[in-house]
């Protein structure tokens, strides 16, 4: 028998803190069996721990009947744990007989697990209307299970009232539900400050949906470093989008070592951004590896770039069999760079109403000189509004010789800017004669420096509209860009109005760069100039002067005319059919975040208190 006990439990404590746990409990055993109550209950919970009942149960009787009144409740709890229902409300009902609340709450969790809702709400009343917060959110729950939601409320709002957790909130949640946010948020707030997960998750979505991103990022922080891997999560997705690159990094990883499947995809998406994919090739098999399909596209797409037909086919086919049908166009690029055309339209016509894949089509058919097909799928794609199918459609008419088809589309297409559209329309106007029209549709190639362009305007000015000053304009800027046609037809304009030394000019200018109309007008403009020396030699009888001019007389030149400059687009350019593609990579997907909303707590709320504090 201890002739110490208190020694020997002091002792036993220190050597229960340094770790030497055997001879603990041999000062422990020495102390309790002196009668020394703390060490029985320390005892108690030492074996509790433990799982060793029978122990436990012996040590804290000996503390309870020593005078321990919290010995009972320990009792009571470990009979909880266990579910041994009907021992545990025996010993609950001794420690709520000595005054402890969390005791007669507790019995009212197991009447009502045991479905005697009458006893669950007569215990749980007991110990609210006395001050136990918690009974308040249990009697919540028990009348939400009964259908009295009205009195649940009422009981959920008294536990608010005492600062309840859970109480706070459920009504939150309620609050939330009936879309009173400001009330919600206010309580989430409140238990933000408790580090209350839920809460947190809740408050984070709401502040996100409101755009209020800068209390989201803090709502989430606080969850996040708690552990909680959706707001790790949701946290790094702030991050990302507010382009804070290293911080949400480390939080995608943080919940990718949870295994949350959207962290990997997203983490991969950040990585392919920034053109690092090697990592995001790692992360997209992950994602890939958790059935995310558009994470198998982008994969895929890795692989393409990669050369790796074989295997980016292998996952653009899981892809498109999961639904991701934007893998189709990829996988019918994949076949055209294999150079099996009728696989690639195979694909691309999984996407019918997909633009791209309504060109693409049309390429293809364009390459098969297919013109019917090749006709339909430009058509679909115009009518989707693609501004070069409206001018492809355009030159097709054109060529098919359907004037009004082809006006139908080329104005389409000019109507968005389409500077080659323009010239083939403002060519045909002046071919129909509309020379209003066709200077409206001219006007802009010419600024950019099309030949064909400004000639057409000096023409439709000088022959047409009769102003000369705007066709000397436009001819000038042709020839400033060496048309010979320009100089030509600014030389007829020059000797309509007397100016011959400046028509002999453009015309010799004309004749030096090749151009046989002037020449021909230049010998023809030198032989008048040289007959009117004749003439007035002849007056006065001069050499054989008048036998020349009879002789010549009857020389017919070809009257002048307006020279045409041969239809270019120089210096704008077709658009050429790319054969070379880049794979289509999908770098967000719909998240229905308030799918991730924590719904309202369902459980009972047992108080286990907190163990004793046994230390001296």
């Amino acid at each position: 028998m201890s002739q110490n006990p208190k020694m020997d439990y002091l002792k036993g404590n220190f050597y229960e803190k340094i770790g030497k746990s055997e001879l603990a409990v041999e000062k422990f055993i020495d102390a309790a069996d002196a009668g020394y109550e703390r060490a029985q209950l320390i005892l108690g919970q030492l074996y509790d721990s433990e799982g060793e009942l029978e122990k436990a149960e012996t040590w804290y009787k000996n503390a309870f009947n020593s005078g321990i009144d919290y010995a009972a409740f320990n009792l009571g709890n470990m009979y909880y744990n266990n579910e041994i229902y009907d021992t545990s409300l025996y010993w609950y009902e001794k420690a709520a007989e000595k005054g402890i609340l969390s005791a007669k709450n507790n019995m009212g969790v197991i009447y009502y697990i045991l479905e005697d809702y009458e006893q669950a709400e007569q215990m749980l009343k007991s110990a609210a209307e006395e001050g136990f917060a918690k009974s308040y959110f249990n009697l919540g729950l028990l009348n939400c299970e009964l259908g009295n939601e009205e009195l649940s409320e009422e009981m959920y709002e008294k536990g608010v009232q005492l600062n309840d957790e859970d109480a706070t909130y459920n009504v939150a949640v309620i609050e939330m539900n009936r879309n009173n946010f400001t009330r919600s948020m206010e309580l989430y707030r409140k238990l933000t400050k408790k580090k209350n997960i839920n809460a947190c998750i809740n408050l984070g979505i709401l502040c996100e949906l409101s755009e209020n991103y800068s209390d989201a990022e803090k709502a989430y922080t606080i969850a996040a470093e708690e552990g909680n891997a959706l707001a790790q999560y949701r946290l790094a997705f702030l991050l990302d989008k507010m382009k804070k690159e290293s911080d949400a990094i480390h939080y995608y990883e943080l919940a990718i070592a949870q295994n949350n499947t959207l962290a990997k995809y997203r983490l991969a998406n950040l990585y392919n951004r920034n053109n690092d994919t090697d990592n995001a090739r790692v992360y997209y098999k992950m994602a890939a590896d958790d059935g995310v399909r558009e994470a198998k596209n982008n994969l895929a797409g890795i692989l393409f770039e990669d050369k790796n037909f074989k295997e980016a086919g292998i996952y653009f086919k899981q892809a498109i069999d999961e639904g991701c049908y934007n893998s189709s166009e990829n996988m019918g690029d994949l076949c055209r760079a294999l150079k099996d055309y009728d696989l690639a339209i195979h694909y691309y016509k999984m996407m019918p109403s997909s633009t791209t894949c309504q060109i693409k089509l049309a390429n293809m058919y364009e390459k098969k000189n297919d013109i019917e097909n090749m006709t339909t799928w430009y058509k679909k794609a115009a009518d989707n509004g693609d501004i070069e199918s409206c001018f492809k459609l355009g030159t097709i008419y054109e060529k098919m010789g359907n004037e009004k088809g082809a006006i139908r589309y080329y104005r389409i297409a000019s109507d968005y800017g389409h500077n080659i559209a323009k010239l083939h329309a403002g060519q045909m106007f002046f071919g129909q004669r509309n020379y209003e029209e066709a200077k409206l549709y001219l006007e802009e190639p010419a600024e950019i420096g099309n030949v064909y362009a400004l000639n057409t305007l000096g023409v439709i000015y000088d022959n047409f509209f009769s102003d000369p000053k705007k066709a000397i304009e436009y001819y000038e800027k042709a020839i400033r860009l060496e048309c010979t046609e320009s100089m030509y037809n600014l030389a007829q304009l020059l000797l309509r109005n007397y100016e011959y030394e400046k028509a002999e000019r453009y015309l010799k200018l004309g004749a030096d760069k090749g151009n046989k109309r002037c020449e021909y007008f230049l010998a023809a403009f030198y032989f008048r100039k040289s007959m009117d020396m004749f003439k007035s030699l002849a007056n006065i009888n001069y050499e054989n002067t008048q036998q020349l001019i009879y002789e010549i007389r009857n020389l017919d030149f070809i009257d002048d005319h307006l020279l045409m400059t041969d239809f270019s687009v120089y210096p704008l350019k077709y658009e050429e059919i790319k054969e070379d593609v880049e794979p289509l990579y999908i770098l967000d997907i719909d998240e229905d975040i308030t799918a991730y909303f924590e719904g309202k707590e369902t459980r009972m709320a047992v108080d286990q208190g907190e163990v004793e504090n046994i230390d001296i």
